[in-house]
């Protein structure tokens, strides 16, 4: 009877751990459809065709970080991934490099960071849009 008893015990607690498994892979899957993840090319920031100056964001989904090349500089940032689509980047942290040419795609870049309140996702890539739901930065996935 004991043997009986503890046999019933092992099975239960081995389906439990499988059921387990099983629903944090479900989860899981859910959290990296909704957030970007991977290397993006910037195509257009504020409507302007920016795709020959490699802007890029590389989105680092364990850390929670963006970084990549800002047009002149390559720089870091955190961001926070909120229900309902909602994102929002920190303060980016760049490289000083000195660049005429291309200093102000990269003023603009960081702006659209800071004032960057959603995301969705389209076929290869994201559009990220303010709060007005104007979009400010569209990319195109490249890795």
């Amino acid at each position: 009877m004991k043997h009986l008893f503890l046999l019933f015990i092992a099975i239960v607690l081995f389906n439990n751990c499988n059921s387990t498994k099983a629903a944090n892979s479900k989860n899981d899957e859910g959290s990296t459809q909704s957030e970007p993840e991977g290397t993006y090319l910037v195509t257009t920031l504020y409507g302007a065709d920016v795709s020959e100056l490699k802007v890029t964001m590389t989105f680092d989904n364990k850390n929670k970080t963006v970084s990549g090349y800002s047009g002149c500089n390559t720089y870091s940032c955190s961001y926070e991934q909120l229900e309902g689509g909602s994102v929002t980047f920190g303060i980016p942290n760049a490289s000083k490099r000195m660049c005429l040419e291309n200093t102000k795609v990269e003023k603009t870049f960081f702006k659209a960071l800071s004032n960057s309140k959603k995301n969705s996702a389209k076929e290869l890539g994201y559009i990220f849009k303010n709060t007005d739901d104007e979009p400010i930065l569209d990319t195109k996935k490249i890795q």
